[in-house]
């Protein structure tokens, strides 16, 4: 995507348009040139330095019919353009920084640029005329500053500030992301649908960033939450064990073999009291 300015040499009043291809370059130059003489102006001189071999000749050949004097710079000469060139870098360093203090992502650049031009209309930015007052101001009669905000700071879009009552969008928690130039509004983008919208009243919270809103949601998504879980009784079933009784084993009897053959058994306390001269053997 491109983008391209129309700067007034006297005013610096500019105008910021966005191209999808530097194609539709001439077809932007005559929307816009319809809208200043809207306006009660008249185009009478156009100086750029364009590339491209098609939108020079295009370009020059409308400037013929409608009578614009054209004035084209050599390629990478920005003396020759410096205005517009002082003005363009203004713009990018201005879009860039507050992109990168706000913490959006890249994909916000447009925006950052729009509400660069918007903030350079709205101050005292290389006039030549000091008298003139700022660019705006020349242009329409009257400029007020109250309405201006951080740019990506977190807004509450739908709650009217007076009484906090909010609508159906009011509880989303949004981002700023520009000014609607045609008429009095503010541009929030929803992170949670994805979409930009368009509204009047809106409650600022600028000493929050989206950088800062993001890296918090971040850690909270990444802090592990430890889940209170009362600890569940659990009944255990012991099985009693049978008393086992020692197994009695079996002992071989003894005999006392006496005269005649005969043999008698004994316990251990007879066998005490016999005569230890007696033969005693193991029988089973």
């Amino acid at each position: 995507m491109y983008f391209v300015i129309f700067v007034d040499d006297a005013t610096h009043k500019v105008w910021v348009y966005f191209l999808k291809a530097r194609s539709k370059l001439v077809e932007v130059f005559k929307k816009w040139r319809a809208f200043v003489e809207e306006s009660g102006c008249k185009v009478r001189c156009l100086r750029s330095e364009i590339g491209g071999y098609q939108c020079s000749v295009d370009l020059h050949r409308f400037c013929m019919e409608t009578s614009i004097l054209w004035l084209d710079g050599s390629p990478d000469t920005a003396q020759e353009i410096g205005v517009a060139s002082m003005m363009i870098r203004n713009i990018e360093g201005r879009a860039e920084r507050s992109r990168l203090q706000s913490g959006l992502p890249e994909e916000f650049w447009a925006e950052a640029v729009d509400t660069a031009v918007y903030l350079v209309n709205h101050g005292l930015a290389m006039i030549l005329d000091l008298n003139l007052g700022v660019p705006d101001e020349a242009w329409t009669g009257c400029v007020s500053l109250q309405h201006l905000r951080v740019f990506g700071c977190t807004c509450y879009p739908g709650m009217d500030s007076a009484d906090g009552s909010k609508t159906v969008h009011g509880s989303k928690k949004c981002s700023f992301i520009g000014y609607v130039t045609e008429e009095f509004g503010y541009k929030v983008y929803d992170h949670e649908e994805r979409k930009t919208y368009t509204f009047r009243d809106v409650v600022f919270d600028e000493d929050e960033l989206y950088g800062e809103w993001s890296r918090q949601v971040e850690q909270e998504q990444s802090v592990c939450v430890e889940l209170d879980v009362q600890p569940v009784p659990v009944s255990l079933h012991v099985q009693k064990r049978r008393k086992t009784l020692p197994v009695q084993r079996y002992f071989p009897s003894l005999f006392l073999l006496m005269d005649g053959g005969r043999s008698h058994s004994h316990d251990d306390d007879e066998v005490e009291r016999v005569d230890p001269m007696c033969t005693w053997e193991f029988t089973m």
